[in-house]
Formats: structure tokens, sequence, C-alpha cells
């Protein structure tokens, strides 16, 4: 497929690009979960992070990374501090010494469960109005989405 460039700068709307507001809408909504986790002391990278292990405890660092959208080197730190408050711990892999899986500990548990109603309000905020039908499209369109970038991209 060819993308006429000249047309794309004609016709091009910064508020109907659906990547620029998936950004907007997750920055929004990261920033709420700050105020709202700040009294807590933990950040809206702690809850991505706690969220995947809740889904997938013992993770290992990278797939952590991918699935948590939290860059390599930024998770390093990051895991740091959960482990030194006590949120998550870091293990060798049993079968590859190459590989480190982390784990929540019951502290992190503990944790997720107290945040995670504070997460879902946050993303009911963004859905109000939203019908069952629609919130069912818009989860179809995001793993379409999701689907599509993650497959290797075609010359």
């Amino acid at each position: 497929m060819t993308i006429n460039s000249t047309k794309v700068l004609e016709d091009f709307v910064l508020d109907d690009s659906v990547p620029y507001l998936m950004i907007r809408v997750s920055g929004l909504m990261n920033r709420q979960l700050e105020l709202d986790f700040r009294p807590l002391k933990v950040s809206f990278q702690h809850w991505r992070v706690l969220a995947v292990l809740a889904q997938k405890n013992g993770s290992s660092i990278t797939d952590l990374s991918e699935y948590a959208v939290v860059p390599h080197s930024s998770l390093s730190r990051l895991l740091s501090r959960m482990e030194a408050d006590g949120y998550v711990r870091r293990q060798m892999d049993t079968q590859d010494a190459r590989t480190v899986r982390v784990y929540t500990t019951a502290v992190g548990e503990a944790m997720y469960r107290r945040i995670l109603p504070m997460a879902v309000a946050v993303r009911e905020r963004a859905m109000a109005g939203l019908s069952a039908a629609q919130k069912t499209s818009l989860l179809a369109a995001m793993n379409h989405m999701l689907a599509c970038m993650q497959a290797p991209a075609k010359p």
C-alpha cells in the first residue's frame, strides 16, 4: 500500500488521530492514578507491575516490561524500589539462570487488592456513558490493534 504523503499532510487532523487520542486518555488516566495513589506512596507504574503480576506472577523481566509498558531500564529501578518496599521479589529461573522472574509478595498482593478498586474507578470514569456494546466494541478494537502491532511488520 502506497501512502500519498501530500494527501496525508493535507488531511491530517490531530484530534481525529486514534493513537493521539489513546495517548491523551492514557496520560489523563495515569495522572489521576498518580493523584489517587500518592497517599499510599505508590505510582501508576507500581499499579501496572502489580496488575501484570496478579495475572502472570513469575513473569520474566522482559515480559513484565512489555506487559506493564515500562521501559526495561526504568523497570529495573522500579523493581528495586518495589523489592525494598516488600511488594515483589526477584528470583533466578530454575530452568535458565540468565532469566530473572518476578513474583509478588503478600505485601504486594495486599497493595494490589487495595489499589485495584481505585484503578477500576478511573477506568469507569473514562468510559462513563458508554453502553455495554460500546465497551465490548472498544475492547475488541483495542485487542485487534494490539495484535496488529505485535505482528511482524510487512515490508
